[in-house]
């Protein structure tokens, strides 16, 4: 009986695939301002150019005109990698969005700003024109940003 109940086991966890970290729900799952109060990096912008690196572990550059920066050390320009992980968000050649990222480590003297894509996380593609929630999330961006 053991062998049968270990055969069905074994047969239910190959089938499932594999499960990341990212594909995990949050439990109690937090609310988006606290997301947003939780990130190192929080800033309204576009994504102007996307270029591919050399490297294949640490996935494409994104380069964003911030119009909006919220948190964190942003300038006019903020240069994000995407893609070195099926958890990354990935950002499309002119997404206009609110992004929200936590460091991750620090390397060659560069912090890594990771962006999670989990279903339920701060990072939000804005609509055009933005929806009423969005314009309430924006509205809560610009009062952190006077507040700082």
């Amino acid at each position: 009986m053991r062998a049968v109940v270990a055969l069905v086991g074994a047969m239910l966890v190959s089938s499932a695939g594999v499960a990341y970290a990212c594909d995990l729900t949050k439990d109690p799952r937090p609310t988006w301002e606290e997301m947003i109060n939780e990130a190192d990096v929080v800033f309204v912008g576009t994504a102007v150019e996307i270029q591919p690196t050399a490297s294949l572990d640490r996935g494409d550059r994104v380069v964003f005109e911030v119009e909006l920066p919220v948190k964190g050390a942003v300038g006019s320009r903020f240069e994000h990698m995407q893609g070195a992980s099926t958890c990354d968000h990935t950002f499309e050649l002119g997404a206009h969005v609110i992004f929200a990222g936590r460091a991750l480590s620090i390397e060659d003297g560069e912090m890594h700003i990771f962006v999670e894509d989990t279903g339920w996380d701060p990072t939000v593609t804005l609509a055009d024109p933005p929806t009423a929630a969005q314009v309430a999330q924006l509205q809560y961006l610009k009062q952190i940003a006077v507040d700082q």
